[in-house]
């Protein structure tokens, strides 16, 4: 989803970091979506939640140090980055919240 984005940013410091974190948050995401497609239990598809906010967390902050390593003309193309990585680190908290609060309301 985001590597489109990956590719202006190569020759920033964290080059490979920030490839890792991309396909981390690729196979994660992946992950996620087939438990959904093969209706995989609710204890299962939590715990590809909040696997899956972990590493969107952790591409955000990538994003970010190298965001604000950049030089001025190099913001532009991680500015984008960090925008969407912030939304999807946000969205796949909130839903990992949401399936732990549904566990604890449901026993």
């Amino acid at each position: 989803m985001t590597s489109e984005l990956i590719a202006p940013a190569l020759y920033h410091r964290d080059v490979d970091e920030l490839q890792a974190a991309d396909e981390a948050y690729e196979a994660a995401e992946a992950a996620f979506i087939a438990g959904v497609r093969v209706e995989v239990d609710r204890a299962t598809l939590r715990a590809l939640a909040e696997e899956l906010a972990r590493v969107s967390k952790a591409y955000n902050e990538i994003a970010y140090a190298n965001f604000h390593a950049a030089g001025p003309d190099d913001r532009q193309d991680l500015d984008l980055l960090t925008e969407r990585t912030e939304v999807l680190s946000e969205l796949w908290s909130d839903l990992a919240d949401a399936f732990v609060q549904d566990s604890a309301e449901s026993h």
